[in-house]
């Protein structure tokens, strides 16, 4: 495989959702990926409505935007894929994307379902009448399989399939 970079995009900020990750974009360079992720956070901090973001770089990969006080943080993330990756989990309350193998990502959906029918369970042998014990409240199903997972120990996760 040729070195094949790929840029992904994540917000926690208000309105965020199933939104992680539609912008990705793939490239043969670092240094062009690293460019598009710089320009798009720029584009962000230059945005003629709402907050007035501070930006930030990690590590030379991660190019962000964010509020503190607020607590609204976005940022564009530049990783290096191998021939075997297969998807993108987005841990959107924290703004991270780490990418999965195959069988890394069907071992996470498993731990992800085992968890929500934990809480469930929980739930329905408990006296607490407002837990949620309905599936569409913790897994949102996208049709291209996509799922969005709302509340699973406190974090949201945000699946991308590499393409």
């Amino acid at each position: 495989m040729q070195n094949k970079y790929i840029v992904i995009d994540t917000w926690n900020g208000d309105g965020y959702s199933s939104d992680n990750g539609v912008e990705i974009e793939y490239f043969s360079s670092r240094a062009e990926a690293v460019e598009h992720a710089k320009k798009r956070r720029d584009e962000q901090l230059n945005l003629p409505y709402g907050e007035k973001y501070t930006p930030y770089e990690i590590d030379g990969y991660i190019f962000g935007w964010g509020d503190e006080q607020i607590g609204d943080y976005g940022s564009y993330q530049v990783h290096e894929l191998k021939e075997k990756d297969f998807a993108i989990e987005i841990q959107v309350n924290v703004n991270t994307a780490t990418i999965l193998n195959k069988k890394q990502y069907e071992q996470r959906i498993k731990e992800l379902h085992l968890e929500i029918f934990e809480m469930m369970f929980k739930t329905l042998t408990t006296d607490n009448y407002h837990a949620e014990t309905d599936l569409e409240n913790y897994i949102y199903f996208q049709d291209n399989n996509e799922n969005f997972y709302h509340g699973v120990n406190d974090y949201d996760y945000q699946y991308r399939f590499i393409k």
